[in-house]
């Protein structure tokens, strides 16, 4: 819903200030100038003032920008720190925007948003599932890169452990199971967790842990 109201806040100003923009279809908060290294950053060029019979360039960040069609590009960055899209019409600059480039965060696991740290059962009962994040990162991931796969929990009460192998992103019934009985001060301590990548192969993430409330 976010990420449709702030297209809309994009076009709305277009259409009342007369005034081209470009804005990157990838991120989740497309009100944002970035790019980021090693990925596909497709912009979408919006205007009411500008011919079709225009150029897109792009300066700094070692950048490549290909055409897709007449208001459609793909930029690749390949060095962080700034950039500038610039749209000539001919062979005069008409419009200039810049973009901050940065590299994307390592991903990271956790239980309901939480990872190393202390939370009571009522919050892991609320959402009993592990789910991937990228912190501080705006760009908009395929799902499967966000999903976990495979995981293995390991319950530790009263000085023993239980391993159990999770299904999917969820807690199996096992595992709730084991958790509704755990006390104050226990952990869940969570590994072989794994991920896909955009070409399918999978990844292991870092394990991590939850101490009881």
């Amino acid at each position: 819903m976010k990420r449709f109201l702030s297209f809309l806040i994009i076009l709305s100003g277009i259409k009342s200030s007369g005034q081209t923009t470009i804005f990157c279809e990838a991120l989740t908060d497309k009100t944002k100038s970035i790019f980021y290294i090693g990925v596909d950053n497709p912009i979408k060029i919006v205007t009411n003032n500008i011919s079709e019979n225009y150029s897109v360039n792009i300066s700094g960040g070692m950048g490549t920008v290909d055409k897709i069609n007449k208001d459609e590009f793909i930029i690749h960055a390949n060095s962080v720190g700034e950039c500038t899209v610039t749209i000539s019409e001919k062979n005069k600059e008409v419009f200039q925007k810049t973009f901050n480039i940065y590299t994307i965060s390592e991903r990271i696991t956790t239980l309901g948003g939480f990872r190393d740290t202390t939370i009571s059962k009522a919050k892991i009962v609320a959402n009993p599932s592990l789910a991937i994040s990228f912190p501080n990162c705006y760009f908009q991931f395929n799902p499967e890169v966000t999903s976990v796969f495979n995981f293995q929990a390991t319950f530790i009460k009263d000085g023993d452990s239980t391993k159990t192998q999770g299904q999917g992103n969820m807690f199996t019934q096992e595992q709730i199971k084991i958790m509704n009985t755990m006390l104050p001060g226990d952990k869940i301590y969570f590994d072989n967790i794994k991920s896909r990548e955009a070409d399918s192969r999978s990844t292991m993430l870092e394990p991590f842990w939850i101490k009881i409330k």
